[in-house]
């Protein structure tokens, strides 16, 4: 039983990351006790300790600190609920830094893998004396170093992620600006880096919202920009036989999409269709209960199907014609999301 406790559960990566935020957590506590507070700590102290906005608000005007302002008056607000001292700000100092050191592992672990991230993880946390000394300190760049590990995270489920993580993404840049100046530029690369390695990316791929798309569907032989029958197979020749579109702009514009194009491209560029469906019915109706649409109508070859529909009531039958195989087409494209963890 103790062989499967440890093999299954002790040491799995997560569990083995968890002991050693442990350590490092009740290493740096008692590393703080030997630790005399210094200049800037009483600076970052004075900077939120305030009985009043106003107050707090003028010792920024002061320049105290140059920093943006979102550390102190994240503290100052925390400090009106609960009384703060110097050293439960290194103790909030030590939470952002296992908060960025948890979401590092994260941001690789989607990359690289459960072990990899584990083993990077350890070696930058065990051997960085930066992180070590600032995790004892009552300092904001703590809360930086976690702003900007939430910066990496976010970017990592870009790809992936729903729209609402787009505000999440937003909101890591803005708080990452807000806590040093140096966040801005940060923000900067982080941004440049990601546009560079999407520069080859169609525009769909790109937009990570879905696209709402409503356009002609050739595979139905019907133009209906000129109201005419196309050669199925073969739209291109049709101008042989209806000499208006000769030398039409409008005509040599058409790109004569249709469903089995469009599925290529679907396959392509990893994405996911959803067809609206009764569209064409709908058409119909339209030209049934819209007045200027059906005038627009007049000339085109759809009024006298309409026309044949109604007399027969073969009308509601369009209802159950697939989608694919229907024209117009209205349909909306995402990315398609899979969860590799």
């Amino acid at each position: 039983m103790t062989g499967n406790i440890f093999s299954i559960k002790v040491l799995k990566p997560k569990y083995l990351l968890a002991l050693f935020l442990l350590i490092y957590a009740a290493s740096v506590i008692y590393l703080q006790g030997f630790k005399a507070p210094w200049v800037d700590e009483f600076y970052s102290y004075y900077g939120v300790w305030h009985d009043s906005f106003s107050e707090f608000y003028n010792s920024m005007l002061t320049g105290i600190n140059f920093s943006p302002p979102l550390y102190f008056l994240f503290n100052f607000c925390l400090q009106l609920i609960f009384q703060t001292s110097i050293e439960q700000l290194r103790i909030q100092s030590l939470a952002f830094i296992i908060i960025g050191i948890v979401l590092c592992f994260l941001s690789t672990r989607k990359i690289f893998g459960t072990t990899i991230a584990f083993c990077s993880t350890i070696l930058v946390a065990s051997q960085s004396n930066l992180l070590l000394s600032q995790a004892q300190e009552a300092r904001h760049y703590a809360m930086f170093f976690a702003c900007g590990s939430w910066v990496l995270y976010s970017q990592s489920l870009d790809a992936v992620s729903a729209p609402k993580n787009k505000w999440l993404t937003f909101l890591s840049h803005f708080c990452l600006c807000q806590v040093h100046y140096l966040g801005i530029i940060f923000s900067g690369l982080v941004i440049l880096s990601w546009i560079i390695s999407n520069k080859d990316k169609s525009k769909i791929q790109k937009n990570p919202f879905p696209v709402f798309t409503s356009c002609p569907n050739y595979t139905v032989p019907y133009e209906p920009h000129f109201g005419i029958p196309l050669i199925p197979f073969f739209p291109k020749l049709t101008p042989l036989i209806f000499k208006k579109c000769l030398n039409s702009e409008l005509w040599n514009s058409l790109n004569f999409i249709s469903t089995f194009k469009l599925q290529r491209i679907i396959t392509k560029n990893n994405l996911v269709i959803n067809y609206h469906r009764e569209v064409l019915y709908k058409t119909f109706r339209r030209i049934e209960n819209d007045s200027e649409f059906r005038q627009r109508q007049s000339n085109n070859f759809i009024k006298y199907l309409f026309f044949f529909l109604s007399q027969t009531r073969l009308i509601n039958l369009t209802r159950f014609i697939p989608p694919e195989y229907s024209t117009p087409m209205v349909f909306e494209l995402k990315h398609s999301i899979v969860n590799e963890f």
